[in-house]
């Protein structure tokens, strides 16, 4: 007979969280976890521009690259960012933080008593947006003839960027009204696929790039095995850079359909580290559940560069996948 506890509440809201149960005694049929809230979360539209401090090569006294995005459309000199002089060309960089994914951007110019400040001629102002690898993902050279002070663009598919540019040329000024960007973070990027780890064993053939190349199966041949039981193993796997972690899942192998391992794995241990060295997370994955998989999410991310698998002396472990989610 059955004996499990209640599901846990779903650790997101959407875009697919996790529920996990408890066997309380006796024999448990079915899975101690499982997905949930699997839609996708709404999409709305907000200005990821507001508040961000731009990189300017010059500005006229009072007039701050801060006027360009504090989210005030007005035809008024004084929230305008203005450039300075005509003999350089000049620069507006501005950088969201991370990559984001971008539906649209609008950006808003001066007009002087109902005339434009700019006019036709300033078809060579170049905006470009860019990633955090350096990749130009799109451009365009605003239409200054509009009738109106501003110029809109939509992506029929959003484009990733971090740094949105606005480039003006030699013998042109520019006073910049507001810069709009809409978007939303990137939700569930697993940050570690193609991540080499540094492991103390290995079966050959079966390499560790075997555990993050988000193939997830049943199959010896999709795993890394750690081999040998006369000592501890490690299997340390390096991000790159610290990023907010929002959840994982440890992917292990099964055979025949029961598990490669078994309850009296219950002393692998799983940590988390940042570049500092500090460990900022750590458990001991479920492998009693009937599943081959031991998901974990953060209500409040965590920050961490490396996570680190532990396999006690007497011990071996086939690692299907390792997949690590951050936004």
């Amino acid at each position: 007979w059955s004996n499990w506890s209640s599901w846990t509440d779903c650790s997101k809201s959407c875009n697919s969280g996790f529920q996990t149960r408890s066997c309380l005694g006796g024999v448990c049929n079915g899975a101690s976890s499982r997905f949930c809230n699997t839609q996708s979360c709404p999409t709305d539209k907000k200005n990821i521009a507001f508040g961000k401090i731009a990189r300017v090569d010059s500005t006229f006294s009072g007039y701050p690259s801060s006027k360009a995005t504090d989210d005030i459309v007005s035809s008024s000199a004084s929230d305008c960012y203005h450039s300075i002089g005509t003999s350089t060309v000049h620069f507006f960089e501005l950088d969201l933080g991370l990559d984001f994914r971008i539906t649209s951007a609008v950006l808003h110019w001066r007009q002087d008593n109902g005339a434009r400040y700019i006019h036709s001629t300033y078809s060579d102002v170049l905006v470009d947006f860019v990633d955090s690898n350096g990749l130009v993902t799109s451009s365009f050279s605003p239409d200054f003839s509009f009738p109106i002070s501003s110029y809109p663009v939509s992506f029929n598919v959003p484009i990733i960027a971090r740094y949105v540019n606005v480039t003006v040329p030699i013998g042109k000024q520019l006073a910049i009204n507001e810069l709009e960007v809409f978007g939303v973070g990137i939700e569930n990027i697993n940050v570690a696929l193609g991540k080499i780890a540094k492991v103390d064993s290995t079966f050959s053939g079966y390499p560790t790039s075997k555990a993050t190349d988000n193939v997830v199966s049943s199959s010896a041949a999709d795993c890394y095995h750690l081999y040998g039981t006369s000592t501890p193993h490690f299997f340390d796997l390096d991000l790159g850079i610290d990023f907010y972690i929002n959840s994982m899942v440890l992917h292990w192998r099964q055979v025949d359909g029961n598990t490669y391992v078994d309850d009296s794995y219950s002393d692998v241990l799983v940590d988390f580290i940042d570049s500092n060295g500090q460990v900022t997370f750590s458990f001991k994955p479920d492998f009693w559940s009937p599943m081959p998989a031991y998901p974990v999410s953060f209500n409040l991310p965590i920050i961490a560069r490396y996570v680190n698998v532990t396999v006690p002396t007497g011990k071996q472990l086939a690692i299907n996948e390792i997949q690590v989610f951050s936004s």
